[in-house]
């Protein structure tokens, strides 16, 4: 399976916003778009915690089946984190439960020494109970 991330939605800018009550009703929960085959391959259904993983890492979000992603294809939010969470040290508001960024390996730069080269990665997916139970 190849997942990709950097989706947004209007209601943050990045990572930005998502303290702000009226947009959190917006968009409440991180979320991973799928085709419904793939979820039915997984035993997935709209609405389920989901988590994607590889070698490198894990990462939490709620399921939302679409037809417009095609077949093996995941898509996950970007910038999330959760300012009802602690803040403190090591949660950091859970900045790293919903995080894409986790399964894709890290100090890997361009060419030219700027920025990853990495806009997708290898990965599996697996329903969860929440974002904090398996």
């Amino acid at each position: 399976m190849f997942s990709t991330s950097g989706s947004r939605r209007y209601s943050s800018f990045h990572s930005e916003h998502r303290q702000v009550p009226s947009l959190r009703q917006i968009d409440p929960w991180p979320w991973i778009q799928l085709n419904p085959e793939t979820a039915e391959e997984y035993g997935i259904t709209d609405g389920d915690w989901c988590e994607v993983y590889n070698m490198l890492g894990e990462a939490r979000f709620k399921a939302e089946i679409t037809p417009v992603i095609k077949p093996g294809i995941l898509n996950c939010a970007h910038g999330w984190w959760f300012p009802e969470q602690d803040g403190e040290e090591p949660n950091l508001f859970g900045v790293w439960k919903s995080n894409f960024n986790s399964l894709v390996p890290h100090f890997n730069v361009g060419k030219l020494g700027f920025g990853a080269p990495f806009k997708g990665v290898m990965c599996n997916i697996r329903r969860v109970r929440s974002l904090d139970q398996d």
